[in-house]
């Protein structure tokens, strides 16, 4: 499954559409939370899952002095983050690494984010177990993602065949992460379920964005299944707002936890 998602991220890189996925408020929101929690505006912050950089590049306009590490399994992902963060002063590190397989020696950072990763995490209490290990002392870890129930409220996973059976069974519920957090001796400081729509101008640009296969779901499906369901989905979008804009809600899941 690993290569799958590595060739997945690898062929999207250059048409990454962070924005389409969730509201720049949101993120922004999410990041002041996570920012509150950390030591000063120099910090060690390590990216779980980083793709093209832009929630750390985000995280960076709002404290400069930051010092970044970004992993992500997708080299693809690695470049479009290092031409992101080409001018960046300091200069974040950059880990070629699946987030399954993390491994550091010691502790690390004052912080560590997540931004809608951990559908990827195979096993989350030892995933956070590796997060506790990287961290310092007090360090903070900020989980941002998407549970089985806040899934239902998309679109897409409302009209797209066989989507939602995929996706539902890689995502954590907000209950097993709080139980697999408290497990690894962290301590849950701030939890919060956020809401957000995503304005399309209206269903040929919605499904414009659908058919670039955006989502990592997609990975699993094979091109004659995904061509089918997707026609199915264009009707039933055609139908639904034939005209006007188009107002695609979600819901994230945000919990923070020190160590």
């Amino acid at each position: 499954m690993t290569d799958q998602f590595k060739a997945f991220f690898n062929n999207i890189a250059s048409q990454y559409q962070p924005l389409t996925r969730y509201s720049v408020e949101t993120l922004d929101c999410s990041l002041d939370r996570f920012l509150k929690y950390l030591p000063s505006e120099c910090a060690s912050v390590l990216d779980l899952g980083a793709g093209d950089g832009y929630p750390a590049s985000r995280l960076m306009a709002k404290h400069p002095r930051l010092h970044l590490s970004l992993l992500d399994l997708s080299f693809e992902m690695i470049k479009a983050a290092q031409v992101r963060f080409a001018r960046a002063n300091p200069t974040p590190r950059f880990i070629l690494a699946d987030l399954n397989d993390i491994n550091f020696e010691g502790s690390s950072f004052d912080g560590a984010l997540s931004c809608c990763t951990l559908q990827f995490v195979r096993e989350i209490t030892a995933f956070l177990q590796k997060i506790r290990s990287a961290l310092l002392p007090n360090g903070i870890v900020c989980l941002l993602f998407y549970d089985p129930e806040d899934l239902r409220c998309q679109l897409i996973h409302k009209y797209f065949p066989g989507l939602h059976a995929i996706e539902q069974l890689r995502h954590y519920p907000d209950n097993k992460v709080c139980l697999a957090l408290k497990s690894v001796n962290f301590s849950i400081i701030h939890t919060e379920v956020m809401d957000y729509h995503i304005v399309y101008s209206g269903a040929p640009e919605y499904l414009n964005f659908i058919d670039s296969r955006p989502f990592s779901g997609f990975a699993q499906m094979p091109d004659e299944v995904y061509r089918k369901s997707f026609q199915i989905f264009s009707a039933i979008i055609r139908k639904l707002f034939p005209y006007g804009s188009i107002h695609s809600p979600g819901r994230l899941r945000l919990i923070i936890a020190r160590r």
